[in-house]
């Protein structure tokens, strides 16, 4: 399948409360999810997620060398795939064979993304007249139209391919039983020369990956017998240079934070104490989360520990956090919206969901 085809998660979608603010004022729910790609919820978070760990690495690279990556397509004949190829064909006869091609000409490494079908002309015909002429439009018209009940294949048909990110001097290639085709201008390569060019490209190649529906059965030997374990496979790899690579090896602390900002902001996100997320909503018109350093609400207990910090509350404030935690550790978890209601000097913060339209 590709993302966003499957079922969502029991709680997927329900508000429950996770941070508050450190002087005690403030108090902020998010939005569970279950962060499958398969969900319809979840899978354009899990993208966005995705795209910022691949353009994180990607944007780190290419300024810790001054060089700009490219963009490839690497595919096969169809004739070569119908009826003919499984899964480790497409291990072994497009990946692999892939990285062995792009070596061969100019290309030292980068990011991957599988791609299973590719839409029916008939089908790009019919939405280009219907005004949507960009690729992206169109799958996002059909993931509505197999979600609604249609099959996916009436729009599809089988066309295995990988599109890449990629470092090197590329060169293109084409024979009888593969092609390498960059992104070109007068058959010279265009290089990708920003980092909202790397998002943009990276948010389209993921918004239709291929969603695998097994696990891979391998063996490992151990003192004792053999132990048949399941594996999930995997259709976004780093390969070459880039293959297990930490941006902190290149980059100095305060470059690379600042990289993390610029990238959330790019995705519509925030980078925050260390994590990503989504900026917040306040109920109270005009009022920003901006200045509110927020901690995780399963710290409350040691704050609340802190006589200096409770002593500085008001006495609502105290009573409302006292609540919160005697809640805590009656239920095992943190309260949804209306279990423990905040006091009027506790200011409420709501994750938004409209990231994910």
């Amino acid at each position: 399948m590709i993302p966003g085809l499957g079922h969502k998660g029991r709680l997927c979608g329900h508000r429950r409360m996770d941070r508050f603010s450190s002087d005690g004022g403030a108090v902020r729910y998010g939005l569970l999810r279950c962060k499958r790609i398969e969900c319809p919820a979840c899978w354009s978070s899990w993208a966005r997620r995705v795209v910022f760990d691949l353009a994180l690495r990607i944007e780190a690279y290419a300024r810790a060398t001054d060089r700009r990556p490219h963009a490839v397509v690497c595919s096969v004949p169809p004739s070569e795939v119908k009826d003919r190829w499984s899964w480790d064909r497409v291990n072994t006869s497009l990946f692999r064979r892939g990285y062995r091609r792009l070596n061969d000409h100019g290309i030292e490494g980068g990011i991957a993304v599988f791609h299973p079908y590719r839409i029916k002309p008939s089908w790009k015909w019919a939405f280009r007249r219907s005004g949507v002429h960009e690729d992206i439009g169109m799958w996002k018209v059909i993931r509505e139209r197999v979600q609604e009940g249609e099959d996916l294949h009436n729009f599809v048909e089988l066309g295995p391919h990988i599109h890449g990110i990629v470092f090197g001097y590329p060169k293109a290639h084409e024979c009888s039983d593969y092609l390498v085709r960059f992104n070109d201008r007068d058959h010279v390569p265009i290089e990708l020369e920003e980092l909202p060019d790397v998002v943009a490209l990276l948010r389209y190649l993921l918004s239709h990956t291929g969603v695998l529906a097994h696990l891979k059965l391998y063996r490992r030997h151990r003192s004792g017998g053999v132990v048949v374990r399941k594996q999930v496979t995997h259709t976004i790899r780093e390969f070459g240079a880039l293959f297990r690579f930490d941006p902190s090896e290149l980059l100095p602390p305060a470059e690379l934070e600042a990289l993390r900002c610029e990238l959330a902001l790019a995705l519509g996100m925030v980078w925050s104490n260390g994590e990503l997320g989504y900026p917040a909503y306040c109920k109270e018109l005009g009022t920003s989360d901006d200045c509110l350093e927020w901690v995780s609400i399963y710290r409350l207990p040691t704050y609340l520990g802190n006589e200096a910090w409770l002593t500085a509350l008001s006495h609502s404030q105290a009573k409302f956090w006292l609540a919160v935690l005697e809640f805590m550790a009656r239920m095992g978890r943190p309260p949804d919206p209306g279990e423990v209601k905040p006091p009027g000097d506790v200011a409420v913060f709501m994750e938004g969901d409209d990231h994910e339209s």
